[in-house]
C-alpha cells in the first residue's frame, strides 16, 4: 500500500483497524453490560446508595419475586437495546457485514 503513496498511519487507519475492531465490537457489548449492571449492584450495596442494584439486592433478600422479576426484564431489556446499538455500529465499520442473508 505504502506504493500506492499511503503513508502508515492511513494504511493503519484505513485497512488494519476495521478488521481489527471487528472481533471487539462483537464482545464489546455484553461486558459493557455486565460492568454497568455489576458495578451498579456492588457500588449501591457497599456505600448504601438507593438505585436499582439495591432495589435488586433487597427484592432477592425478602424473595420478593414480582419485583425480581421487574429488574430482571429491566436489565434484560437494556442489554437487547446495547446488543441492538452494537449491531448497527458493527453494520456501519464493516459494510460487507449482511443481516439478511440470515
Amino acid at each position: 500500500m505504502q506504493a500506492h503513496g499511503l503513508t502508515r498511519t492511513q494504511i493503519i487507519y484505513t485497512q488494519v483497524l476495521k478488521n481489527a475492531l471487528l472481533p471487539v465490537m462483537s464482545h464489546l457489548p455484553m461486558a459493557v453490560v455486565g460492568v454497568l449492571f455489576s458495578g451498579n449492584f456492588l457500588i449501591e450495596i457497599i456505600f448504601g446508595i438507593d438505585g436499582i442494584g439495591r432495589l435488586g439486592y433487597e427484592a432477592v433478600m425478602q424473595r420478593d419475586y414480582p419485583l425480581m422479576f421487574g429488574i430482571l426484564y429491566l436489565f434484560t431489556l437494556i442489554s437487547m437495546v446495547v446488543q441492538l446499538i452494537f449491531d448497527v455500529l458493527y453494520r456501519m465499520i464493516d459494510p460487507r457485514v449482511d443481516f439478511e442473508a440470515v
